[in-house]
């Protein structure tokens, strides 16, 4: 069974707005678009629900069903319904309780994502990259960039919510001075955006699981959420440092700062030191620098946060080198084992 829904949409060139569709299905108002306008139909809905689904515009009687609206392109990003006339209506037509978001814009320079547990890999693309992301568990994979490669003389900033709103930044290449590349950013949002003022940007973005940090190691880690959802959970992350080398690390700690909580890092010690504690509050975004040799990083917090991050083992010492020479030689000899055996079965068989 159908039920028709019809959405109000007003100041359309000065703003947009996202919707969940399963919440609207109760309205009874219209959108009015032009020429101008990119409407989005972001969902994950079966093919059966997509194929159920009716874009039609008023006057010219342009119609889109959901199967078109949600096929992704070449590159992965959405294709927009943009209509013939100025000065028409809008009226969509949706199965009971399809979820997703119905996205109208004026923007041009932008590229729409609907992520999913089936979806190929994002790379980055110029202008506005805007993504939804449908898959949200409570625990497991988020969406996570990889082999992530920022030009000094480029800009990248991501945000929370949708690009016409003063959304929430989250990363910012330009926080941490000469850094271009970053392992991996965890990017656990359901909405979420990134503009960037140049083309010569990498980054491939799926789903996979959290990682922690290493002596030498670069990215971005947050709560789930952010900078929504509320975690008090401590998180507690082993670096690797069995030398005791001296770590350089400079993070750049993000909050809700609407909000009022406290957030707690502790660095500690294998030989017993006492902590470096640092302590800060919600109000405003943070700075924290250390060289020192740490060997556990534990964060307290009480509620959300983002954390762009750092760490260098720029002076490690000789056992150090020494041990990771004998771990790369021993992967290399196990690789080689493994070949012997696998020829060996082969002309037994």
């Amino acid at each position: 069974m159908l039920k028709l829904v019809f959405f109000f949409f007003t100041l359309l060139s000065a703003l947009s707005h996202c919707f969940v569709l399963d919440s609207l299905t109760a309205l009874n108002n219209q959108y009015p678009v032009g020429k101008n306008s990119r409407i989005y139909l972001v969902s994950a809905g079966t093919a059966e629900q997509m194929l159920e689904v009716q874009l039609i515009t008023m006057n010219s009687k342009e119609i889109r069903n959901g199967t078109i609206l949600t096929t992704p392109t070449a590159i992965g990003s959405l294709n927009p319904f943009i209509p013939s006339e100025d000065n028409d209506q809008l009226i969509v037509t949706v199965p009971v309780n399809l979820t997703g978001w119905l996205y109208i814009t004026e923007e041009t320079d932008l590229n729409v994502y609907a992520m999913s547990q089936n979806s190929s890999t994002i790379n980055f693309q110029p202008g506005t990259n805007f993504f939804f992301n449908l898959y949200f568990p409570a625990f497991g994979t988020i969406p996570i960039a990889k082999n992530v490669v920022i030009s000094n003389s480029v800009s990248l900033r991501g945000y929370v919510g949708v690009p016409e709103e003063n959304g929430v930044k989250f990363f910012d290449s330009a926080s941490i001075s000469d850094l271009t590349t970053y392992d991996s950013l965890q990017l656990a949002m359901q909405i979420f955006h990134f503009k960037s003022n140049g083309v010569d940007v990498k980054y491939e973005i799926n789903y996979g699981v959290r990682e922690g940090f290493s002596t030498q190691s670069s990215g971005l880690l947050m709560t789930r959420a952010f900078p929504i959802q509320y975690s008090r959970l401590t998180q507690v992350y082993d670096v690797d440092n069995r030398y005791n080398d001296n770590i350089t690390l400079y993070m750049v700690t993000r909050f809700d700062n609407t909000k009022l909580y406290y957030i707690t890092i502790r660095l500690s010690y294998s030989d017993k030191t006492p902590d470096q504690v640092f302590q800060m509050n919600s109000t405003s975004d943070t700075v924290i620098q250390s060289i020192s040799p740490f060997a556990t990083i534990k964060i307290d917090p009480q509620g959300p946060f983002a954390i762009q991050y750092r760490l260098q083992n720029e002076n490690p010492k000789p056992t150090t080198l020494a041990y990771q020479t004998t771990t790369q030689a021993g992967n290399r000899w196990g690789i080689l084992f493994l070949i012997a055996v696998v020829l060996t079965r082969l002309r037994e068989a």
